[in-house]
């Protein structure tokens, strides 16, 4: 159920502070009734950008499953494009969100500016989170665009991360250019084995498992296998930095300081 169109416009904006930086972000909303995305007419949306046209394609519960541009274009015309749409459906999906025209516009400012990011073009939206765009280039790469930085408190890549090919910011906004990775061939006992060597670092573990009480942590629960992803080297990677929020300087894990004591004792062993 989906068609293309072209040419309109929307304009909310609300602002706060967040991370000490003052910039354009909307505040907290209520997500839309499945109702009201269930009663949008079609798949035929309009943008703001001349000549460019594109295609929505829904969730069956409604929701906004991605959107595919006739024509590629610039990551930052991508941007743009989003911001101007005046379309209900779209407009609902952008602020539930918590993305509004203004920031949106920033964003494509931003990009607009980040030389290594010019010859890319992307063809399709393919995911969207409260911080994050998500868009898959004309040679099958993945191009992450946020309004902060993606990994929780500037921490660094660690091994479990998914390796990334570029990166870097301009103003409010960041890009990763990154591998596109499999999901369907993910089993549960292999994520809960990446679960447990992320957390055997200290890093707590966040917005991974499929239910989730806020009092226990059960062994065999359902992980995401969104968060997750495997590589063409065939290794699972976290490819959600901000499910992995990092230790305290002074963290020590004991398991690991028993493992090098008998490594230690292992060695002096074989040398007598």
């Amino acid at each position: 159920m989906f068609d293309f169109c072209t040419d309109m416009k929307i304009c909310t904006q609300n602002h706060f502070n967040i991370n000490q930086k003052q910039r354009p972000v909307l505040k907290k909303l209520q997500p839309v009734p499945a109702s009201n995305r269930m009663k949008s007419e079609g798949d035929v949306f309009c943008t703001g950008v001349k000549g460019v046209s594109f295609l929505v394609e829904k969730e069956i519960n409604g929701y906004l499953k991605s959107i595919t541009f006739k024509t590629p274009i610039e990551p930052h015309k991508a941007l743009e494009v989003l911001a101007n749409t005046k379309n209900e459906y779209v407009s609902y999906e952008l602020l539930s969100h918590l993305h509004n025209q203004t920031q949106i516009k920033v964003m494509s400012e931003d990009i607009k500016r980040i030389n290594e990011l010019k010859g890319y073009k992307v063809h399709k939206m393919i995911g969207m989170g409260a911080y994050a765009f998500v868009f898959e280039t004309t040679d099958g790469k993945i191009l992450k665009i946020t309004d902060m930085n993606h990994f929780p408190n500037n921490r660094k890549p660690d091994f479990f991360d998914l390796p990334l090919l570029k990166t870097g910011n301009k103003g409010y906004t960041f890009y990763y250019l990154e591998e596109k990775v499999s999901q369907n061939d993910l089993a549960q006992d292999e994520l809960r084995t990446l679960v447990r060597q992320i957390k055997n670092r200290g890093y707590k573990m966040r917005d991974y498992l499929m239910h989730y009480s806020g009092l226990t942590e059960d062994e065999n629960a359902i992980i995401k296998k969104e968060q997750f992803g495997r590589a063409k080297n065939g290794k699972v990677y976290l490819i959600d930095p901000g499910c992995a929020v990092a230790p305290p300087k002074h963290f020590f894990n004991p398991k690991t300081i028993k493992d090098k004591i008998f490594d230690i004792l292992k060695k002096q062993k074989f040398k007598r």
